[in-house]
């Protein structure tokens, strides 16, 4: 998992952004009613945890897809990251902030002629879902090239294959099952928590792939990838590891491999894309399942893939390896495609409390009345968090219209964890109360989370609702034609890029959506 913000900060933040005017109190009229709000150290600190977890020889591509902003897309490209593409404009989106096409991944499932012809003129990377997308990547290549047009090179091809992992907790986000529309299905791979990895059978069912294989020597690479939240860890070990095995098996039929791991001795598997599927615990600040944790649990699984450099004759040293290629396998490139475990535990946001009322059947625990708070940020904005309610349990602070952190009487305070000691500033106290935090769109299902036990809340409050870094903004909803939020980013001390300070800095990275935007969208004028 990647560092998370301090939550200390989160005042401070708010505090500034009043003095910048980009916070306003509600009378005033003016000002943001929402932001989102990044850690830029954090985002850095993240980038740099994956890269040291894994062998220096793997590539590491940014799913693009968690958070597709500009300025988290070249901070990902600055730390050495590639881009891990899911559609033609989100390679657009790569190439424009300076990715090199080789370390672009183009993986969507309904890539048209058009955009793989695209991606192969570039020599950008291609994970086929299907035996159809090899077969019409081989018609494009068959093609001459326009007389205007240089020759093609050789292009990089992977095809993605289904484990059949099952489902996780969240099946919405399960790509592993036998009814998934994702990859090429190996029937007998089904997990089972109770087998050792080591005792998992190598596959069936893949006569097509070898016959693929056979047919076309542009396939050279093998992609897996069985979901994302609620995905375990042994799950993603067991597609690894039949990842691994069936790529022995293309190499031994290729005739290639003496069977010791894709890659070694000229084998013909050349790519390996591991995916990516590190989930959050978003109920608890701490920072696990963490990448180190999941480097050591994939190494058990597909020990070959993470083999150290050979030695060189005399013992002197080691071999440098190939650009992007595995060091024990000089021709080997193994690849990664993270992108929520990259970038939740960097933002929060904070939605200003519009009106609070109390409800009809308000009586629940006792004394306590159930009462809805009205925010400016609801399933537009945290679209998944209300269509699959609780299934995203978020942690909430509240902060007073001035910024001031606000807290429960008689409730000891104590630093979080990642917190330094006496980074906790002081705080106002109330009453507790249960709330239904709900958003602005017009539907029932409009609610963030429900009997939320929080300080009692007034209008005018700000609501920060914790580890919303991915899948927020990239999910926004046009629905009730409401404007996408400002995003303002923060770190510590001097320029951002330079040399740090104490003093945290803070400015918009990214204004709120206009008015003109939004309805030009419909077609207005």
């Amino acid at each position: 998992m990647a560092a998370a913000y301090k939550p200390s900060k989160v005042g401070a933040v708010l505090r500034t952004l009043q003095k910048q005017g980009v916070l306003q109190p509600s009378e005033a009229r003016k000002g943001e009613d929402v932001i989102l709000a990044y850690d830029l150290d954090a985002l850095e600190a993240g980038f740099r945890s994956l890269t040291e977890a894994f062998p220096a020889h793997f590539l590491h591509c940014y799913a693009m897809k968690a958070a597709p902003m500009g300025f988290i897309v070249e901070k990902a490209i600055q730390a050495g990251l590639g881009i891990e593409a899911a559609s033609i404009l989100e390679v657009e989106n790569a190439l424009l902030h300076g990715c090199q096409p080789a370390n672009i991944v183009f993986d969507s499932p309904a890539k048209t002629f058009r955009e793989l012809d695209y991606a192969l003129s570039l020599g950008i990377h291609i994970n086929a879902n299907t035996f159809e997308e090899i077969d019409r990547i081989a018609s494009i290549i068959s093609e001459p090239p326009p007389s205007h047009a240089p020759p093609r090179s050789l292009p990089s091809v992977g095809l993605r294959i289904n484990p059949l992992v099952g489902e996780g907790t969240i099946a919405a986000l399960s790509v592993a099952t036998a009814t998934s529309k994702f990859g090429v299905p190996l029937s007998s791979c089904s997990y089972d928590p109770s087998t050792p990895i080591e005792s998992i059978p190598s596959s069936s069912s893949k006569d097509r792939i070898l016959g693929a294989f056979r047919k076309y020597p542009w396939l050279t690479g093998l992609h897996v990838h069985v979901g994302s939240q609620g995905i375990s860890m042994g799950q993603l070990a067991h597609g690894v590891r039949v990842l691994n095995l069936l790529a022995i098996d293309v190499d031994k039929a290729m005739g290639m491999e003496d069977g010791g791991g894709p890659g070694e001795s000229g084998g013909r598997v050349r790519t390996m894309d591991l995916g990516g599927g590190l989930g959050v615990d978003y109920a608890s600040p701490r920072n696990s399942p963490n990448f180190t944790e999941l480097a050591a649990t994939l190494k058990r699984a597909a020990p070959s893939l993470f083999l150290p450099p050979p030695a060189q004759e005399g013992g002197k040293g080691s071999v440098e390896p190939q650009s992007g290629c595995s060091a024990g396998h000089p021709r080997l490139r193994v690849v990664t495609e993270f992108g929520r475990s990259l970038t939740v535990r960097t933002a929060w946001l904070a939605s200003r409390v519009e009106y609070v009322f109390a409800n009809a059947d308000g009586g629940l625990e006792g004394a306590e009345t159930l009462h809805t708070a009205i925010l400016h940020a609801g399933a537009d904005v945290l679209l998944r968090e209300c269509y699959l309610r609780g299934r995203f349990p978020h942690r909430f602070s509240l902060y007073s219209e001035a910024g001031q952190g606000v807290a429960v009487e008689g409730e000891e305070e104590g630093e979080e964890e990642g917190e330094e000691e006496g980074m906790v500033e002081a705080r106002l106290t109330r009453r507790p109360g249960r709330f239904n935090l709900a958003g602005p769109l017009c539907f029932a299902g409009d609610v963030i989370a429900e009997r939320v036990r929080l300080p009692l809340l007034i209008s005018g409050d700000w609501v920060v609702v914790h580890d919303v870094g991915g899948y927020t903004l990239a999910l926004f909803s046009r629905y009730c034609s409401r404007s996408a939020p400002a995003v303002v980013g923060y770190w510590k001390g001097g320029e951002e890029g330079g040399e740090r300070g104490e003093e945290i800095q803070v400015r918009v990275l990214q204004a709120r959506e206009t008015e003109k935007s939004v309805l030009g969208f419909w077609g207005g004028r």
